[in-house]
């Protein structure tokens, strides 16, 4: 089954002890995921458009990254 990265973290979040290193550890994991979801999307739907010469990995570094 495929998850999102937010309900990856939750299952993930759920299941952990409290701990903040551990936490902070599995939020980067989620970030990670998103960022990569987000590019494939993106490509996705540029295949779709035929003629877009931006790639996902620049559009989340435009959109995302100041």
């Amino acid at each position: 089954m495929k998850q999102t990265a937010i309900e990856w973290l939750y299952n993930e979040l759920l299941n952990s002890e409290p701990n903040i290193l551990e936490w902070n550890k599995l939020f980067e994991q989620a970030k990670a995921m998103e960022r990569i979801q987000i590019i494939y999307a993106y490509d996705d739907g540029a295949n779709e458009r035929h003629n877009d010469p931006v790639t996902g990995e620049e559009y989340y570094n435009k959109t995302y990254k100041q």
